[in-house]
């Protein structure tokens, strides 16, 4: 009789410190139990000067709750789903190749992403156009790029002008 009430007790042990757990990594355990809310940080230069680019500054706060690491990615699935701002992200980029000799640094971990989402061979996310083959080729132009800060590059833009 001790046994199975030992047993209750250990599994109750064991739920409640793997729950500490889980809730500590922000998941909710409980369906009532509202999950954690990430918490905004600052957004890094790179991601302000490409949100100028491509007229999206106020996705600024949006953007804030992704993970500075995870902000290329999320960046490069908002080019996918919005020609238009990929449009003016491209035009940048080269002017800033022609002009400079390379690209943000930044930036280009964005074109991987974009070639990695939509380059040849690869399925596009759910809902996006397959990228045509101008402008996979000018994604695989700029990830073989020459990588700059983005201290490097404010300064070579601001002598081309």
């Amino acid at each position: 009789m001790a046994r199975p009430r030992l047993r209750a007790v250990l599994a109750a042990c064991l739920l409640s410190a793997g729950g500490a757990a889980v809730r500590a990594q922000g998941v909710a355990i409980l369906p009532n139990e509202p999950p954690a809310l990430a918490q905004p940080q600052f957004l890094s230069l790179s991601l302000m000067d490409a949100l100028v680019v491509v007229g999206g500054e106020g996705l600024a706060g949006v953007f804030s709750f992704v993970p500075e690491a995870q902000a290329p990615t999320a960046f490069a699935i908002y080019l996918l789903h919005y020609p238009k701002a990929l449009k003016r992200f491209l035009k940048r980029a080269a002017k800033d190749l022609k002009n400079a000799g390379g690209i943000n640094e930044w930036d280009r971990n964005v074109f991987a992403t974009l070639q990695q989402f939509a380059g040849e061979g690869s399925t596009p996310p759910v809902g996006v156009k397959p990228l045509s083959e101008s402008v996979r080729m000018q994604v695989a132009e700029f990830v073989l790029a020459r990588p700059l800060s983005l201290q490097e590059l404010m300064v070579l833009r601001g002598k081309s002008r």
